[in-house]
Protein backbone atom coordinates (compact mmCIF):
# COMPACT_ATOMS: atom_id res chain seq x y z
CA UNK A 1 0.00 0.00 0.00
CA UNK A 2 1.04 3.60 -0.82
CA UNK A 3 1.21 6.30 2.54
CA UNK A 4 1.89 9.91 1.53
CA UNK A 5 4.22 11.80 3.68
CA UNK A 6 2.08 15.06 4.14
CA UNK A 7 5.22 17.60 4.78
CA UNK A 8 7.41 16.47 1.88
CA UNK A 9 5.32 14.88 -1.17
CA UNK A 10 6.73 12.06 -1.20
CA UNK A 11 5.50 8.51 -0.45
CA UNK A 12 6.43 5.35 0.95
CA UNK A 13 5.40 2.13 -0.57
CA UNK A 14 4.45 -0.39 2.23
CA UNK A 15 4.00 -4.09 1.27
CA UNK A 16 4.86 -6.07 4.75
CA UNK A 17 1.19 -5.87 5.73
CA UNK A 18 -1.94 -7.07 5.04
CA UNK A 19 -5.88 -6.27 5.64
CA UNK A 20 -5.28 -8.99 9.23
CA UNK A 21 -2.65 -6.28 10.06
CA UNK A 22 -3.07 -3.21 12.84
CA UNK A 23 -2.28 -0.03 12.71
CA UNK A 24 0.44 0.16 15.17
CA UNK A 25 2.24 -2.69 12.83
CA UNK A 26 1.97 -0.15 9.76
CA UNK A 27 3.24 2.37 12.17
CA UNK A 28 6.36 0.12 12.94
CA UNK A 29 7.16 -0.13 9.22
CA UNK A 30 6.74 3.79 8.40
CA UNK A 31 9.10 4.41 10.71
CA UNK A 32 11.66 2.43 9.10
CA UNK A 33 10.58 4.50 5.91
CA UNK A 34 10.48 7.74 7.79
CA UNK A 35 12.41 8.12 10.76
CA UNK A 36 9.22 9.41 12.36
CA UNK A 37 9.06 8.19 15.62
CA UNK A 38 5.91 6.24 16.21
CA UNK A 39 4.72 8.57 18.94
CA UNK A 40 5.03 11.46 16.43
CA UNK A 41 3.14 9.73 13.85
CA UNK A 42 -0.60 10.62 13.06
CA UNK A 43 -2.18 8.81 10.34
CA UNK A 44 -5.12 9.87 8.15
CA UNK A 45 -7.08 7.53 5.91
CA UNK A 46 -9.39 9.99 3.57
CA UNK A 47 -9.79 12.68 6.82
CA UNK A 48 -10.62 10.14 9.75
CA UNK A 49 -7.96 9.46 12.08
CA UNK A 50 -6.75 5.60 12.24
CA UNK A 51 -6.50 4.05 15.66
CA UNK A 52 -3.44 2.21 16.50
CA UNK A 53 -4.88 -1.08 17.57
CA UNK A 54 -7.62 -0.98 14.75
CA UNK A 55 -7.34 -3.67 11.62
CA UNK A 56 -6.51 -1.96 8.32
CA UNK A 57 -9.06 -4.05 6.54
CA UNK A 58 -11.52 -1.44 8.70
CA UNK A 59 -10.14 1.37 6.76
CA UNK A 60 -10.38 -0.67 3.28
CA UNK A 61 -6.57 -0.97 3.35
CA UNK A 62 -4.58 -2.08 2.08
CA UNK A 63 -5.98 -2.94 -1.06
CA UNK A 64 -8.57 -0.02 -1.16
CA UNK A 65 -8.54 2.98 -3.15
CA UNK A 66 -7.80 5.28 -0.35
CA UNK A 67 -5.40 8.02 0.75
CA UNK A 68 -3.28 7.62 3.33
CA UNK A 69 -1.17 10.25 4.65
CA UNK A 70 1.34 10.32 7.23
CA UNK A 71 2.26 13.48 9.41
CA UNK A 72 5.28 14.67 11.78
CA UNK A 73 3.74 16.03 14.98
CA UNK A 74 6.73 17.64 15.65
CA UNK A 75 6.15 19.57 12.48
CA UNK A 76 2.79 20.64 13.25
CA UNK A 77 3.76 22.25 16.60
CA UNK A 78 7.23 23.87 14.95
CA UNK A 79 5.80 27.56 12.92
CA UNK A 80 9.22 27.40 10.85
CA UNK A 81 8.59 24.72 7.83
CA UNK A 82 11.77 22.46 7.19
CA UNK A 83 14.24 23.43 5.20
CA UNK A 84 14.88 22.26 1.20
CA UNK A 85 17.92 21.52 -0.01
CA UNK A 86 18.46 21.53 -3.35
CA UNK A 87 21.56 19.47 -5.41
CA UNK A 88 23.54 21.53 -6.92
CA UNK A 89 23.77 21.19 -10.71
CA UNK A 90 27.21 22.64 -12.43
CA UNK A 91 27.41 23.14 -16.14
CA UNK A 92 30.08 21.14 -17.29
CA UNK A 93 30.93 21.34 -20.46
CA UNK A 94 33.60 18.66 -22.30
CA UNK A 95 36.47 21.29 -23.68
CA UNK A 96 36.91 21.30 -27.35
CA UNK A 97 39.90 19.75 -28.91
CA UNK A 98 43.63 20.78 -28.63
CA UNK A 99 44.74 22.70 -32.18
CA UNK A 100 47.45 20.63 -33.89
CA UNK A 101 49.33 23.81 -33.82
CA UNK A 102 52.26 21.94 -34.79
CA UNK A 103 51.07 21.47 -38.11
CA UNK A 104 50.22 25.56 -39.00
CA UNK A 105 53.37 26.37 -40.47
CA UNK A 106 52.33 23.28 -43.05
CA UNK A 107 48.82 24.39 -43.40
CA UNK A 108 46.88 26.84 -46.20
CA UNK A 109 45.83 29.60 -43.87
CA UNK A 110 42.43 29.30 -44.93
CA UNK A 111 42.38 25.85 -43.82
CA UNK A 112 43.79 26.62 -40.68
CA UNK A 113 41.22 29.31 -40.20
CA UNK A 114 38.24 26.69 -40.85
CA UNK A 115 40.15 24.57 -38.56
CA UNK A 116 40.43 27.32 -35.62
CA UNK A 117 36.35 27.98 -36.68
CA UNK A 118 35.93 24.32 -36.49
CA UNK A 119 37.20 23.99 -32.55
CA UNK A 120 35.57 27.17 -31.48
CA UNK A 121 32.17 25.83 -33.03
CA UNK A 122 32.87 22.27 -31.17
CA UNK A 123 33.43 24.31 -28.04
CA UNK A 124 30.11 26.47 -28.42
CA UNK A 125 28.26 23.35 -29.37
CA UNK A 126 29.73 21.28 -26.22
CA UNK A 127 28.91 24.35 -23.66
CA UNK A 128 25.31 24.36 -25.23
CA UNK A 129 24.82 20.70 -24.80
CA UNK A 130 25.90 21.00 -21.02
CA UNK A 131 23.89 23.63 -20.60
CA UNK A 132 20.89 22.03 -22.18
CA UNK A 133 21.63 18.93 -19.53
CA UNK A 134 21.64 21.18 -16.54
CA UNK A 135 18.51 23.24 -17.97
CA UNK A 136 16.84 20.08 -18.40
CA UNK A 137 18.08 18.54 -14.68
CA UNK A 138 16.85 21.54 -12.97
CA UNK A 139 13.25 21.28 -15.29
CA UNK A 140 12.90 17.65 -13.81
CA UNK A 141 13.44 18.50 -9.77
CA UNK A 142 10.92 21.18 -10.81
CA UNK A 143 8.87 19.29 -11.82
CA UNK A 144 9.18 16.40 -9.47
CA UNK A 145 8.91 19.77 -6.50
CA UNK A 146 5.51 20.68 -8.12
CA UNK A 147 4.34 16.64 -8.03
CA UNK A 148 5.60 16.60 -4.06
CA UNK A 149 3.39 20.29 -4.08
CA UNK A 150 0.20 18.76 -5.09
CA UNK A 151 0.42 15.92 -2.65
CA UNK A 152 1.22 18.15 0.06
CA UNK A 153 -1.56 20.21 -0.96
CA UNK A 154 -4.07 16.82 -0.89
CA UNK A 155 -2.56 16.11 2.36
CA UNK A 156 -3.76 19.44 4.04
CA UNK A 157 -7.11 19.11 2.42
CA UNK A 158 -7.33 15.95 3.88
CA UNK A 159 -6.32 17.17 7.82
CA UNK A 160 -8.80 19.77 7.46
CA UNK A 161 -11.60 17.27 7.03
CA UNK A 162 -11.28 16.36 10.31
CA UNK A 163 -10.11 19.84 11.97
CA UNK A 164 -13.47 21.17 10.09
CA UNK A 165 -15.46 18.30 12.09
CA UNK A 166 -14.04 19.33 15.50
CA UNK A 167 -14.28 22.69 15.14
CA UNK A 168 -17.54 22.49 13.99
CA UNK A 169 -18.53 19.88 17.70
CA UNK A 170 -15.84 22.96 19.19
CA UNK A 171 -17.92 25.65 18.51
CA UNK A 172 -21.38 24.10 18.78
CA UNK A 173 -20.14 23.21 22.75
CA UNK A 174 -18.34 26.99 22.93
CA UNK A 175 -22.49 28.20 21.79
CA UNK A 176 -24.32 25.95 24.50
CA UNK A 177 -21.85 26.79 26.73
CA UNK A 178 -22.39 30.67 26.05
CA UNK A 179 -25.97 30.56 26.49
CA UNK A 180 -26.05 28.67 29.80
CA UNK A 181 -23.29 31.27 31.13
CA UNK A 182 -24.76 34.69 30.15
CA UNK A 183 -28.62 34.70 32.25
CA UNK A 184 -26.59 32.82 35.10
CA UNK A 185 -23.87 35.78 34.95
CA UNK A 186 -26.46 38.51 34.50
CA UNK A 187 -28.41 36.78 37.57
CA UNK A 188 -25.22 36.83 39.07
CA UNK A 189 -23.83 40.43 38.86
CA UNK A 190 -27.38 41.57 39.83
CA UNK A 191 -27.43 39.22 42.83
CA UNK A 192 -23.67 40.33 44.07
CA UNK A 193 -24.81 44.51 43.50
CA UNK A 194 -27.78 44.00 45.13
CA UNK A 195 -26.15 42.86 48.32
CA UNK A 196 -25.95 45.91 50.36
CA UNK A 197 -28.97 47.43 49.80
CA UNK A 198 -30.51 44.34 50.42
CA UNK A 199 -28.98 44.21 53.40
CA UNK A 200 -29.82 47.75 54.31
CA UNK A 201 -33.68 47.02 53.49
CA UNK A 202 -33.50 43.82 56.13
CA UNK A 203 -31.95 46.76 58.37
CA UNK A 204 -34.65 49.50 57.77
CA UNK A 205 -37.40 46.83 58.12
CA UNK A 206 -39.09 46.19 61.50
CA UNK A 207 -40.37 43.22 63.10
CA UNK A 208 -43.99 42.83 64.97
CA UNK A 209 -43.56 44.44 68.15
CA UNK A 210 -44.76 40.62 69.55
CA UNK A 211 -41.60 38.98 68.41
CA UNK A 212 -38.99 41.77 68.92
CA UNK A 213 -37.00 41.15 72.29
CA UNK A 214 -33.44 42.76 73.46
CA UNK A 215 -31.24 43.32 70.18
CA UNK A 216 -34.14 41.55 67.66
CA UNK A 217 -36.09 44.61 66.24
CA UNK A 218 -35.71 44.38 62.60
CA UNK A 219 -35.23 41.36 60.02
CA UNK A 220 -31.49 42.10 59.28
CA UNK A 221 -31.16 40.94 63.71
CA UNK A 222 -32.60 37.80 63.09
CA UNK A 223 -30.24 36.63 59.65
CA UNK A 224 -26.38 35.97 60.54
CA UNK A 225 -25.04 39.24 59.44
CA UNK A 226 -21.67 38.42 59.45
CA UNK A 227 -21.93 34.97 57.44
CA UNK A 228 -23.77 36.57 54.94
CA UNK A 229 -21.33 38.82 54.11
CA UNK A 230 -18.65 36.56 54.34
CA UNK A 231 -20.29 34.01 51.89
CA UNK A 232 -21.02 37.88 49.82
CA UNK A 233 -17.61 38.31 49.51
CA UNK A 234 -16.41 34.40 49.21
CA UNK A 235 -19.18 34.70 45.80
CA UNK A 236 -17.15 37.81 44.86
CA UNK A 237 -14.18 36.61 44.49
CA UNK A 238 -14.82 32.98 43.27
CA UNK A 239 -17.13 34.86 40.55
CA UNK A 240 -14.63 37.03 39.36
CA UNK A 241 -11.81 34.77 39.21
CA UNK A 242 -14.84 32.86 36.74
CA UNK A 243 -14.93 35.59 34.97
CA UNK A 244 -11.38 35.75 34.05
CA UNK A 245 -11.17 32.13 32.85
CA UNK A 246 -14.36 32.90 31.24
CA UNK A 247 -12.63 35.56 29.28
CA UNK A 248 -9.71 33.75 28.75
CA UNK A 249 -11.78 31.27 27.30
CA UNK A 250 -13.35 33.54 25.01
CA UNK A 251 -9.56 35.13 23.74
CA UNK A 252 -8.49 31.25 23.14
CA UNK A 253 -12.09 30.19 20.97
CA UNK A 254 -11.35 34.00 18.74
CA UNK A 255 -7.28 33.00 18.09
CA UNK A 256 -8.57 29.52 17.61
CA UNK A 257 -11.63 30.90 15.19
CA UNK A 258 -9.25 33.36 13.86
CA UNK A 259 -6.13 30.65 13.20
CA UNK A 260 -8.38 28.35 11.41
CA UNK A 261 -9.65 30.72 8.56
CA UNK A 262 -6.60 32.03 8.33
CA UNK A 263 -5.55 28.34 6.88
CA UNK A 264 -9.04 27.34 4.82
CA UNK A 265 -7.46 31.12 2.98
Amino acid sequence: MRVYRADNGIYYEVNSVGPDSTVDQLRDQLYKFSSIPINEQILLCDGLKMDGGALLKTYNLPMGDRNVFIYDRRLLQSETPPEVVLPNIEVRATPSPSLPFQQKANTHPVIWQLIEFENEFLGHQNIAEATKKALDARIEICNNLLEEQKVMLKGLKIAMIPLDENWSQVSQAYDVFQSIYKPQSEQQEILLSSFEDNMRKLGETRIHNGLTSSGVNTLLDVVPELKLRKWAEECGNQYSQLKARVSDLEKQYRGTRDAIESEKK
